[in-house]
């Protein structure tokens, strides 16, 4: 992604990267169902939780059947571990235009 011209922030576990959602500003969520403690990526993705719509690619073993797990997560993608480079691009675009889109709309208060 950085050869790409994407700046990337990594954390090694699901606390580290709640704790990065949360204190930082961030366009996209990319995570890996294998991480030890998921659950602290499923907290960013609570419908209580300010970052609940923010775009998420999962990667999971096997794309179909996606586990219950990641399906609450609603992610806009989810690739398999072999994902090749061109498919991660497009997938990360496509995620950076909908954030951009989240980011233009005004908020109505009634």
């Amino acid at each position: 992604l950085e050869d790409a011209g994407y700046e990337t922030e990594i954390a090694l576990s699901g606390m580290v990267g709640y704790n990065v959602v949360q204190n930082r500003r961030v366009d996209i969520l990319m995570a890996d169902a294998a991480v030890e403690d998921f659950n602290n990526i499923r907290k960013i993705k609570e419908p209580s939780s300010p970052s609940y719509r923010l775009p998420a690619i999962i990667i999971a073993e096997d794309e179909s059947p996606v586990g219950a797990e990641v399906e609450k997560l609603l992610p806009m993608a989810v690739l398999s571990r072999e994902f090749e480079d061109d498919e991660l691009l497009s997938k990360v675009g496509m995620a950076i235009r909908f954030a951009e889109k989240l980011k233009k709309r005004k908020k109505v208060v009634a």
